[in-house]
């Protein structure tokens, strides 16, 4: 493999490319550029010469702005003389892997090479390197109504929400996110099986009851939290309160042995465990060569040692 050559390449003179990135963070490039002016660069970016001796970024356009906001001269460069096609396979790559596109930017990224260079399903999953049964759905992805896409960009409404939208004409895509937006805590087989009602009144062209739809979704939590066996919790009441100690583990100690000394045993027990898994993790220490009350079985014979 040929060594390639890394130039300095003035900030300058180099242009975007045509990114399938549609947003920058400001906060992930002050990070950044952060990284950079204590770390330096880890890589350089890729770019390929243009007209007027100019530059554009074929890869690494988050570090071409980050240099920019460090008001840096030049940037450490990998210069390449390639074809548009060429250039839109490796940013394809680079974005992919690299930037994290969100869901619908990489579905666009997508789209445009199957318009631009003609590429099928399989192209894009070559030149992306991910499956192809990625493509697919990150393509189908943009089948549903801008608004649900915008849910999905914003993260707002997972990718399994989305695709089972994608079967729903317009109307009823809307209706379905109507759920999502009525709902408190929306549950992926409750919209399965909305869609799938919606899916089935569409083929018969019929209407659907929402207001319907969501007493029934009611009825079946109620159901289900009914169905639960409850917890009892029990009270107790005129507890000792807890004294002051130089230290939490001594005052858990003390309000053990209180406990105990009270009849709480019960209580005593509760507070046991809880002092116990604070020693275990290290949350409280009791003082060094100290004795401490592990609670346990025996905790009540120990208390009254």
């Amino acid at each position: 493999m040929t060594q390639q050559t890394v130039t300095e390449v003035p900030v300058a003179l180099i242009d975007p490319g045509d990114n399938d990135r549609e947003a920058f963070d400001p906060t992930g490039l002050r990070e950044l550029a952060a990284s950079i002016a204590e770390h330096g660069l880890a890589q350089p970016i890729t770019v390929r010469p243009m007209l007027g001796g100019r530059y554009q970024i074929v890869a690494g356009e988050r570090r071409w702005r980050a240099h920019q906001l460090l008001q840096r001269v030049t940037i450490p460069a990998l210069v390449r003389s390639l074809s548009d096609e060429q250039a839109s396979g490796i940013m394809l790559l680079e974005n992919i892997h690299r930037a994290e596109l969100n869901p619908i930017e990489e579905a666009r990224a997508y789209r445009k090479r199957m318009t631009q260079f003609g590429w099928d399903e399989e192209r894009l999953a070559r030149e992306a390197n991910v499956p192809a049964g990625r493509v697919r759905l990150r393509l189908a992805l943009l089948d549903i109504v801008p608004e649900a896409q915008d849910l999905v960009k914003a993260g707002q409404m997972g990718v399994k929400y989305a695709y089972v939208l994608r079967d729903l004409d317009v109307n009823r895509q809307r209706i379905a996110l109507r759920y999502l937006a009525e709902v408190d805590t929306p549950r992926i087989r409750e919209f399965r099986k909305l869609c799938a009602r919606l899916l089935e009144e569409q083929a018969q062209e019929a209407m659907f009851d929402m207001a319907a739809f969501m007493t029934t979704v009611q009825d079946a939590r109620d159901a289900e939290a009914a169905a639960r066996p409850e917890r009892i919790i029990p009270v107790v009441a005129d507890l000792p309160a807890m004294r002051k100690a130089r230290s939490t583990a001594q005052a858990l100690e003390r309000y053990i042995r209180d406990l105990l000394d009270g009849g709480y045993e019960e209580a005593a027990a509760v507070v046991g465990t809880a002092y116990r898994g604070l020693l275990q993790h290290q949350i409280v220490q009791f003082p060094q060569g100290a004795s401490p009350l592990i609670p346990g079985e025996t905790l009540a014979d120990q208390g009254r040692a």
